[in-house]
């Protein structure tokens, strides 16, 4: 690994309030892994996409909602919403935003070594997206380490809707709800453990 992208793996955690404290990142950790296995089902990928151009808001984050509920049955309070907000926030907007930019600017463009170009930038992004998310993994480790006592679909259901209402979201009723798959996709990965 390069010297400059290893350097990108050692980050200040001031985010998350705690002065110098160094971050270690583990890029293939629980959350990758469970991220990799939820995104894949079937129409999950398409959800998350739908509510993140709708509401502006970082999957990593909504999938790390998951996920938190079911590795610790943690429900998320407003503040824990902002923090994990905080420790991404400017990676998100200064890197993974700007690659996807540029990937979709790319998607109509016919050549084909245009298209190859395109494919190292999904690349380059998804790692951009592994990081973020290692990002987000360290902050639970060092934040929310604790156990938590809510059922993992309950608490999945109170951190994907906290979460989306702290970005906007505003439905009423069941039927407005968009995460579907989503939590059918935790409630199954759960059966399955």
């Amino acid at each position: 690994m390069p010297m400059a992208a290893n350097a990108l793996l050692r980050l200040r955690a001031a985010p998350c309030g705690h002065g110098d404290d160094q971050l270690a990142l583990t890029r293939d950790n629980a959350f990758w892994q469970f991220s990799i296995r939820v995104y894949a089902a079937p129409g999950v990928a398409d959800e998350c996409l739908a509510v993140q151009e709708r509401y502006g808001i970082d999957v990593n984050a909504l999938l790390f909602c998951a996920w938190i509920a079911r590795a610790r049955q943690i429900e998320l309070t407003p503040q824990d919403i902002e923090a994990l907000d905080a420790v991404v926030a400017s990676w998100h907007e200064r890197v993974v935003k700007p690659l996807r930019s540029v990937r979709r600017t790319m998607k109509d463009l016919p050549d084909g070594e245009i298209a190859a170009l395109r494919t190292r930038v999904k690349g380059v992004e998804l790692d951009a997206e592994q990081i973020e998310q290692a990002m987000l993994f360290a902050h639970a480790e060092q934040r929310l380490a604790a156990e938590g006592r809510t059922a993992i679909s309950a608490a999945a259901r109170a951190n994907l809707e906290r979460y989306l209402r702290a970005h906007g979201y505003r439905g009423q009723s069941s039927s407005d709800w968009p995460l579907d798959r989503l939590l059918e996709a935790v409630t199954a990965l759960s059966a399955q453990s």
